[in-house]
């Protein structure tokens, strides 16, 4: 618990750091997203534990309380995961802070079809209702504008950035309101065929090799004792390394072997992932070398292979998502 320890007055002061950290971290995100207007890796996944993680989130220790119903058992959509939770984050934000002594939230998954274009097509369809006071007749044709906003503090981009996010899933993110009787947001991304996830199934096919060795390049001690923990799990030796002219180095020594390298996309004040791989590639072009960052709409991770990596892994990780990128990774290229 944050609170543990301290008094009223340290405790009021840990609070207001915690969620002004959270504000500027979110602002973040949001102008790297804006600004870059990348889409990002994607993939065809289920949309259902996308929602129900961003609800917990966005509404943990609100007043608010959000009701989900999904009206399909499979949303299934091509997306970017972290940019379509920061879709979900900011309109279920603004869906709560819409109703400032808390309120009913109602979200809705289903499938559609929608004529945009003069086209028709299926779409999975989020609807995302507030009953709080609506939105003014004429702030409506303002809200996807970036840097507009009625909040005192708001920054104006958590609509525009959730607008360009949904556009460039080449989807569509549009509302409906009434003065007096609340808003509701609509995403609609395109739908794909249905797919049963079976994760005993998905889990039994992660099988990897034990006594692997990879070479990490990351600049955050974090990273490393976090991943340390976590290859010894797997039985994987991990040797560190905080820059690509270290990670090229080591690569380099004859007296090490490694069956692969994860390398963090960008270090600040030394060459990271995209100079570093080259290198390696050029002393060993079998060698295998998967790109990360924490920046999902980076136009390298949507074309790695572009770059001679070989496969992509996105922060935060998981073990799951190691073992998933991991076992891939042996498995195309053996």
């Amino acid at each position: 618990m944050l609170s543990e320890g301290l008094n009223n007055d340290q405790n009021e002061i840990m609070h207001e750091l915690f969620y002004a950290t959270k504000s500027a971290s979110d602002l973040t995100k949001q102008l790297l997203t804006f600004s870059k207007g990348g889409l990002g890796p994607t993939k065809i996944q289920s949309l259902i534990p996308v929602i129900n993680k961003a609800v917990s989130l966005s509404l943990s220790g609100s007043n608010s309380k959000c009701v989900i119903e999904f009206e399909v058992r499979y949303p299934t959509s091509k997306i970017n995961q972290g940019q379509i939770h920061q879709v979900m984050n900011n309109l279920l934000i603004n869906a709560d802070q819409s109703m400032p002594s808390g309120g009913l939230i109602t979200l809705t998954v289903k499938k559609v079809t929608k004529n945009y274009n003069d086209r028709e097509d299926k779409f999975i369809e989020i609807s995302i209702k507030d009953n709080g006071d609506g939105i003014a007749l004429e702030h409506r044709d303002k809200i996807f504008t970036p840097y507009f906003s009625t909040k005192e503090k708001g920054s104006g981009l958590g609509l525009a950035t959730a607008y360009s996010i949904i556009n460039n899933h080449q989807g569509h993110l549009i509302f409906e309101c009434e003065i007096g009787n609340g808003s509701t947001f609509f995403i609609h991304l395109p739908a794909y065929d249905d797919i049963e996830y079976n994760e005993k199934e998905i889990s039994s096919k992660l099988i990897i090799q034990k006594n692997l060795r990879v070479l990490l390049m990351d600049d955050e001690k974090q990273i490393h004792h976090m991943l340390h923990r976590i290859f010894k799990k797997l039985n994987i030796t991990m040797v560190s390394t905080y820059n690509g002219m270290d990670a090229i180095k080591t690569y380099k020594d004859p007296k090490q072997y490694f069956d692969f390298v994860i390398m963090d996309l960008t270090i600040p004040g030394g060459i990271g992932g995209r100079e570093a791989v080259g290198l390696i590639k050029k002393f060993d072009p079998n060698a295998k070398v998967i790109v990360s960052s924490g920046y999902s709409d980076d136009p390298i991770l949507a074309n790695y292979q572009d770059y001679s990596f070989d496969a992509v892994l996105a922060k935060p990780y998981s073990i799951r998502n190691l073992k998933q990128v991991i076992s891939e990774l042996f498995n195309n290229n053996n």
